[in-house]
Parts: C-alpha cells; sequence; structure tokens
C-alpha cells in the first residue's frame, strides 16, 4: 500500500504539475487576452480618434480648397474688369487727346482768322485814319483857300504860305 500512495501522490503531483501549469498558462492566456483585447480597444479608439483627426483635417482641406477656389474666381473677375475698365479708361484717354489735338487745331485756325481780322481791322482804321486826315486836311486848307481867295487868279502869297509848307497833322 506504501507503494501505492506514492505512486498515486507521484501521479497526482504529476498531473497537480501539470494542472497548476495548465492553470497558469490559462491564466495567463487570459490575462494575455485581456490585455490585447485592452489594447486593441485602445488602438481601435486611437485609430478613432486619428480617423476622426483625419476627417477634420480633409474637411478643413476642402474648406480651403473651396474658399481658394471662390478666391480664384473673383480675382479673375476682378482682374476682368480691371481690365475693361482700363480699356475703357484708354479710350477716353485716347478721345480726350484727338479732341484736344482738334481744339488745339481749332484754336490755331481761330488765331490765325483773329490776325487776320486783326490786320483787315488795323488796314481799315488806317485807310479810315487816312481818309479822316485827308478830309480834315482838304477841309481846312480848302477853308483856307476859299477864305484866302484860291478863286483868284493871283492868290495872295503872303496869306498861303505857311499853310502849304506844314506837314499834315497825325492822329485824331
Amino acid at each position: 500500500m506504501g507503494e501505492g500512495v506514492w505512486q498515486c501522490t507521484w501521479e497526482l503531483a504529476a498531473v497537480g504539475g501539470t494542472l497548476l501549469t495548465v492553470g497558469v498558462a490559462g491564466l495567463l492566456a487570459a490575462l494575455l487576452r485581456h490585455t490585447l483585447s485592452q489594447v486593441e480597444a485602445r488602438t481601435r479608439r486611437d485609430l478613432g480618434v486619428l480617423a476622426e483627426h483625419r476627417r477634420r483635417l480633409e474637411l478643413d482641406m476642402q474648406m480651403r480648397e473651396t474658399d481658394l477656389s471662390r478666391r480664384e474666381r473673383a480675382l479673375a473677375r476682378s482682374t476682368t474688369l480691371t481690365a475693361m475698365r482700363l480699356a475703357s479708361h484708354a479710350r477716353a484717354v485716347d478721345q480726350s487727346r484727338n479732341e484736344n489735338a482738334a481744339l488745339r487745331a481749332r484754336n490755331a485756325q481761330l488765331m490765325e482768322e483773329i490776325e487776320e481780322v486783326n490786320d483787315e481791322r488795323n488796314q481799315l482804321i488806317t485807310t479810315e485814319l487816312s481818309l479822316a486826315r485827308d478830309r480834315f486836311t482838304t477841309k481846312t486848307y480848302g477853308g483856307l483857300r476859299a477864305v484866302v481867295g484860291s478863286d483868284q487868279s493871283h492868290p495872295d502869297p503872303h496869306a498861303r504860305a505857311g499853310y502849304e509848307t506844314r506837314p499834315p497833322r497825325s492822329g485824331s
């Protein structure tokens, strides 16, 4: 019997060691599974956070691209409007230059006409003054002749001497 107990103890010890090993292995496996599930949960949570962050970044990038596209279109419109305004101003400047050149030419023409009219006026004034002087001189001298006796066949030389040698009056 002693041997049987020993053998039973040995078997129990062997089985117990095996059970202990299996139990420790099971415990380690459960612990490992638990740890792995926690790591997996943390990883999923981190991946979820990263996915959310990436989604926000993509949305932000899309908003920036949309804003940039809108700004580019606005800039293109602004550039087009500016080009149209510049062209309009250039046409207005060209038209103003042409009108200015035409006005300068018309001014020069009018100045020439004014000079011609002034020359004609001066000539008319000169002619009128000459005629008036001649009439005045003729009236004056003619009257003196009549008084002195220009009808006489032999006028008095002393009476006419001062008037015939006298130079004609100028001006008014």
